[in-house]
């Protein structure tokens, strides 16, 4: 955490998506009060159905988007280095081009 925001007393807290459901259903009135706490059976079904058609359906929730964030910047630096190359062969073929009508103008 930055120097200044543990001066200003800032707690910076990161939940799941799961914990934000979790809240929400809360919130919401959907986990009910028991003797020994709450009943999340419900929700903890909910999520696990939730869980399962998101894969099915190829969607993923993403609990830490860094390295997913990291292979993105990968694949656009590999796309850049592709384009760069292509722009310096093309550069150095138009070069070479007028270089060589030059000498052919000379003789």
């Amino acid at each position: 955490m930055p120097d200044h925001m543990k001066e200003m007393g800032v707690l910076h807290i990161s939940l799941t998506p799961k914990a934000i459901a979790l809240l929400s259903a809360f919130n919401a009135g959907m986990i009910p009060e028991v003797e020994e706490g709450y009943d999340d059976a419900q929700f903890q079904a909910f999520w696990n159905d939730f869980e399962a058609r998101l894969t099915k359906q190829g969607l993923k929730i993403v609990e830490d988007p860094g390295p997913m964030l990291d292979q993105q910047r990968k694949q656009r630096t590999e796309e850049h280095i592709k384009y760069l190359k292509l722009v310096l062969c093309a550069l150095f073929g138009s070069l070479l081009t007028s270089f060589l009508s030059y000498l052919f103008s000379l003789l």
